[in-house]
């Protein structure tokens, strides 16, 4: 449960609360019923038309090629930061807000985003001082003699 949902502080005006006013925006949004789809949809539409400058209905009115212009040079930005699902994220949210609205933006191969996943592999060898801490401990519980055993074969 987040701190906003337990009442410890009152939540301010969201960034895109502006957006919800315009009427092409409110009857899309509102075919999402997650509240975490909506709120992320809203932010990333939000950052789109703040960065490239233009109103909901520009960005409609903008040609398939020109509009995704528009989206990937807010993307590329995203990009060069190495922020991959940010810029992942407005794509998807660009595109739902087209489809909606019976318009067709397509990303080529080129501009779609692939999925990274970081490995992240390390091995941690304790110290002979964290190994006596960790048979201490295991020393009150029900396995304090097969611990006992383990050390003192070193």
């Amino acid at each position: 449960m987040s701190l906003r949902n337990r009442g410890l502080f009152v939540s301010g005006l969201r960034s895109y609360d502006g957006l919800l006013a315009d009427p092409l925006i409110s009857g899309w949004i509102d075919i999402y019923r997650s509240a975490n789809t909506r709120e992320a949809y809203l932010h990333w539409l939000n950052v789109l038309c703040a960065r490239s400058e233009l109103l909901p209905r520009q960005l409609l009115d903008l040609g398939p090629d020109e509009a995704r212009r528009v989206v990937m040079n807010i993307v590329q930005g995203y990009l060069k930061q190495d922020k991959l699902m940010a810029a992942k994220q407005i794509q998807t949210a660009v595109k739902s807000f087209f489809e909606y609205h019976d318009r067709v933006i397509k990303f080529r191969r080129v501009d779609r985003i692939k999925r990274i996943r970081k490995k992240v592999a390390y091995e941690v060898i304790p110290s002979k001082d964290q190994i006596y801490r960790m048979t201490n401990v295991l020393n009150k519980g029900a396995f304090g003699a097969d611990c006992q055993l383990l050390v003192s074969i070193d």
